[in-house]
């Protein structure tokens, strides 16, 4: 297929290629590593810090209770034991393997076909703003889909020349993208699919055995993935919707997460995915020709071509298709696992274009959509107050006061101060990553429990504790509930409401912390078998 998807890694790359190539990592790691530590950090990310600090043992019981694999927790463990864990550093970590996965895409995709398809995907991965974003953020988006594009190249070498050394390499790196994140299943079973349409052509075992060998590896955590999925870990993602296909599509090229929209960002969005579908399209259209070409040589170069398709669409397909079930499809989170082959597909698609002025105009157009949406995020986008929060709390609170923080706004303060003496209660109950699912569910029994265990907590503590700081988050409806039955309450006196400018993540947010004095005795209400004690309640 000439210059289309024929060539595998064969095309020597020249001079001003590989200055080009240069030019991309740089450019990568500058726009990565611009202004790292300025942002608070927040509550995701402070999770991540937080349980990082804790032994290994302590990770791995507490991502046994969470709903993701422990595998990056366990790198930041050893990340954060030898470089600090400041806002900077934590987040170094992510910067350097966005880099990494930056260089990976560029490699895999000039060996998969040639060098002007690395240079393209590589350029248009190293300024999309979604992987640029999580490149700046303590969490494992980056480190997932480094892993995954290597599983697929590895895939690719290991069906073509099966060897020990590629069936062990494919085994690893396999397994660890499965511990690091669970739509690391998706990834595979994509790969799945690859070896089942080649076993014809290549009658060899070993890669169906390479399948199965990361199976085994994987399968003591399947046994933990089952326990989530029936207790329902994650009942803040909403079912299925056909509009977050699109939204999909719109993250994993132009968006970065919670990116504040405009008209005008609207507008030039839609005009690069018209672009970018075409360039997929063209992709495609190399397939269709190199099938009815009768050409063997041509028809063998149409694997790598469905390698990249297989990876980036089954794995969003059988997400969707799975949240029917049970929900677990959040555009623009997860889904990043595959970013780098719809980059990839969108260079082939560039480079099969045979009309030079052409190409050189769509290159240009989704380059420039591309920077533009980069800049808004780098000049628009503030993602919390979570540090402003915890500095409030810590300079104004007194040993004579309780502080109760609603959901998971209390791990940004556990982040920032962690050996805080102040008497801090949550509500409502949960692990120290997630919420329980009533309180998305607005279950008046359940918040009836929670209320009676908070105010029992308090009743223990009165006289010694006489002010009640409330750290506010509006989202879910349970916590406006919350706040109405606080203020009814005869035994506090409210005082004053500190008001707070909220970031973008604007449902993770505290919008205020309100601040009650506590003139009575707080009722006792009788005990039950739902108790906990002091420790589990902070």
């Amino acid at each position: 297929m000439q210059a289309e998807a024929a060539g595998t890694g064969c095309s020597q790359w020249r001079g001003g290629a590989k200055a080009l190539a240069v030019a991309i990592l740089v450019l990568a790691a500058v726009v990565r590593l611009w202004g790292l530590g300025e942002q608070s950090i927040w509550q995701d990310e402070a999770y991540s810090v937080v349980l990082a600090r804790q032994d290994v043992g302590t990770i791995i019981e507490r991502q046994v209770e969470d709903s993701s694999p422990p595998l990056y927790y366990l790198l930041l463990h050893i990340w954060i034991r030898m470089f600090g864990d400041s806002e900077l550093c934590a987040r170094l970590f992510s910067a350097l393997l966005g880099i990494c996965l930056v260089a990976a895409t560029l490699f895999i995709a000039s060996r998969l076909f040639r060098p002007a398809v690395g240079l393209w995907a590589g350029g248009m991965l190293a300024v999309a703003p979604l992987a640029v974003y999580y490149s700046q953020e303590a969490r494992m988006y980056s480190l997932t889909p480094l892993l995954a594009i290597i599983s697929v190249y590895l895939c690719h070498l290991m069906t073509e020349r099966p060897s020990p050394k590629r069936v062990a390499w494919f085994i690893v790196v396999t397994a660890a993208m499965l511990y690091t994140q669970n739509y690391g299943v998706f990834v595979l079973l994509a790969e799945g699919l690859y070896v089942l349409a080649r076993r014809k052509e290549r009658r060899d075992a070993r890669p169906m055995l390479a399948l199965m060998g990361v199976v085994g590896a994987y399968l003591p955590w399947v046994l933990v993935l089952s326990r989530q999925v029936a207790q329902n870990t994650t009942p803040w993602i909403p079912k299925p919707q056909g509009r977050m296909l699109f939204e999909t599509l719109l993250h994993l090229t132009f968006k970065s997460w919670r990116l504040p929209t405009t008209g005008f960002l609207k507008s030039i969005w839609g005009i690069g995915l018209v672009a970018l579908a075409a360039l997929v399209v063209s992709a495609l259209c190399l397939v269709l020709r190199a099938r009815r070409s009768g050409d063997a040589s041509k028809q063998a170069a149409i694997w790598p071509v469905l390698l990249v398709l297989f990876y980036t669409f089954v794995p969003i397909a059988c997400a969707f298709i799975a949240s029917y079930s049970k929900p677990i499809y959040v555009p623009g989170r997860y889904d990043t696992i595959v970013q780098p082959g719809l980059f990839i597909l969108a260079g082939l698609g560039l480079t099969s274009i045979r009309m030079k002025p052409l190409r050189k105009a769509l290159g240009v157009l989704v380059f420039t959509v591309l920077v533009i949406s980069l800049h808004s995020y780098f000049t628009t986008y503030w993602k919390s107050n979570d540090r402003e929060i915890a500095d409030y709390v810590a300079r104004n609170a007194t040993l004579s006061d309780i502080v109760l923080f609603t959901d998971l706004t209390i791990t940004p303060f556990m982040y920032y101060y962690p050996e805080s003496s102040l008497t801090t209660l949550r509500f409502p109950r949960g692990g120290l990553g997630w919420t329980p699912k009533g309180a998305f569910t607005n279950d008046v029994a359940f918040f009836e429990d929670e209320f009676r265990l908070i105010v029992r907590r308090m009743s223990a503590l009165w006289p010694q504790k006489s002010r009640l700081l409330v750290v506010f988050k509006p989202s879910p409806v349970l916590y406006q509930r919350l706040k109405s039955r606080l203020h009814e309450e005869r035994w506090l006196r409210f005082e004053r409401r500190v008001p707070f400018k909220m970031g973008h993540n604007a449902e993770n947010q505290v919008s205020d912390i309100l601040i009650f004095r506590i003139v009575e005795a707080p009722p006792v209400y009788p005990r039950t078998t739902n108790d906990v004690t002091e420790t589990e309640m902070r």
